[in-house]
């Protein structure tokens, strides 16, 4: 304990974590992204528990999509992820030039992408936690809890 509040302590680093990018998904990350557009890596689904369909809490994927648009249109590559239940997201980024990697990425694969990017967007889920392990610069979303 440090005897500060949690707005005040300061807290660890977390703990490096050095996982590999798998080989196929670095050389299409290569070819969509050269390396002269920062990199965006989204995660609109996530969240298994009951926040998974509360949107109260949940930033909705339309305003995802439409942050991918803009983000793009500023010159920035965007990637979303996800596990394969978060195949629905799909069709809000149909008409956007974005490397889908949802269902394609493993917990350590995932990680390896985050340490790669400029910047993560994720709302209160495991990726949001995943992009802070990899030392990513995050925007977090969080929404209101109700008391109950």
């Amino acid at each position: 304990m440090t005897g500060d509040d949690a707005n005040r302590a300061d807290l660890p680093p977390p703990p490096a974590v050095d996982a590999p990018l798998p080989e196929a998904i670095a050389r299409e990350l290569l070819a969509f992204s050269p390396g002269t557009s920062p990199l965006v890596v989204m995660a609109p689904g996530g969240a298994r528990n009951p926040a998974r369909t509360d949107n109260l809490r949940r930033w909705p994927v339309a305003r995802y999509a439409e942050l991918a648009r803009r983000l793009h249109g500023e010159g920035n590559a965007i990637a979303i992820v996800g596990d394969a239940g978060d195949a629905w997201v799909r069709p809000a980024f149909a008409s956007l030039p974005v490397l889908d990697l949802i269902g394609r990425t493993d917990l350590p694969s995932l990680v390896a992408l985050f340490r790669r990017c400029a910047i993560a967007v994720a709302h209160d889920s495991g990726p949001l936690h995943l992009a802070r392990l990899a030392g990513a610069p995050v925007v977090a979303l969080f929404g209101p809890t109700l008391p109950r």
